[in-house]
């Protein structure tokens, strides 16, 4: 009996340590294809991503990492298909869903996508960029109020939205408030160092002073726009 008790723990002990080599070496090729896609070589990326969902074909990572490279390339048809198993293998992946949606809006599937950016918020009820994405959303849809609000929400989460929402009021023609939201975008992104995002803001807050000026030339001489 305990020759037969230590002949199958030396079994499973074998088969447990086969399962960790197999989970080790799908991560190294998860690895490996991080960095490749941090160089923009996706198709090399792929390959490595594909090396380890051979291995591993329930290792979450490798359909998530895979669904980002696709998304690089633009093909978003195998990105939402790498973050819908990567879903199906644990429902509470924020992050798929969040990509999924990304995914879901640049194909135009606007209902889809905010139906994902829903399921973020339930898991993550504090998700800035999910409202804000929510928000995007809205605007291509044409619903800018619906926007504004996804990106009031985001705000208060989050306080580098304010160009963003700037951007849904110069929509609607509202200069004041595109201006204010500008201004606080342009403020953060200074103090921050964030050049780059700065001066973004600068050209955005030209482009809504000029739109005024053409519009009521008497009303911002008067300083009343």
């Amino acid at each position: 009996m305990k020759a037969a008790m230590l002949l199958a723990l030396t079994a499973a002990l074998g088969v447990n340590g086969l399962l960790w080599d197999a989970c080790s070496l799908a991560d190294r090729h998860i690895d490996k294809g991080y960095d490749l896609a941090a160089d923009e070589r996706y198709d090399e990326a792929i390959a490595e991503y594909d090396k380890a969902v051979n291995i591993a074909p329930n290792n979450r990572d490798a359909y998530f990492y895979r669904g980002n490279a696709y998304f690089d390339k633009g093909e978003y048809d195998k990105a939402i298909a790498d973050y819908s198993k990567a879903i199906e293998l644990d429902g509470n992946d924020s992050y798929s869903y969040y990509n999924r949606g990304l995914a879901y809006r640049l194909k135009g599937e606007y209902e889809r996508a905010l139906q994902d950016y829903d399921r973020v918020l339930i898991i993550e009820p504090d998700a800035a960029d999910a409202h804000a994405s929510k928000g995007a959303c809205y605007i291509l849809q044409d619903d800018y109020p619906k926007a504004i609000a996804s990106y009031d929400k985001a705000i208060s989460l989050d306080k580098y939205i304010y160009y963003i929402r700037g951007l849904s009021y110069a929509e609607l023609g509202d200069v004041p408030n595109a201006r204010r939201n500008y201004e606080e975008a342009l403020e953060i992104y200074e103090a921050r160092e964030q050049w780059s995002e700065a001066r973004e803001v600068e050209r955005a807050l030209e482009r809504i002073n000029e739109t005024a000026l053409v519009a009521a030339p008497d009303d911002i001489d008067a300083g009343t726009v």
